[in-house]
């Protein structure tokens, strides 16, 4: 159960970080959409892990906080290829127009 606590929570703050940075990218905000994703897909898991550790305890005994670690650091590997790559594309795109 922690396991798949942990997995949910961190993939999905990384797929709505990636959809933030993605809505954002090119315009005017685009290093605020950048940060502001940085700061959910820290946040949420961050938060959500604090609050696992005060209501549940046999979760926390488990270890969920330690899978929180694990999954945030590969959806963060992930994110960080997927991003580096659309930002490459994009920056193709615009040195061939």
């Amino acid at each position: 159960m922690a396991v798949a606590v942990a997995a949910t929570v961190c993939c999905l703050a990384a797929i709505i970080a990636l959809f933030l940075t993605e809505r954002t990218r090119g315009s005017l905000n685009a290093i605020s959409g950048l940060l502001g994703s940085v700061l959910l897909r820290t946040m949420v898991p961050l938060a959500i892990g604090f609050a696992i550790s005060r209501v549940n305890r046999e979760l926390f005994e488990a270890g969920v906080f330690g899978w929180f670690v694990v999954y945030y650091l590969g959806c963060l590997a992930t994110e960080t290829l997927i991003v580096t790559r659309v930002l490459g594309q994009q920056q193709d795109v615009e040195a061939e127009g």
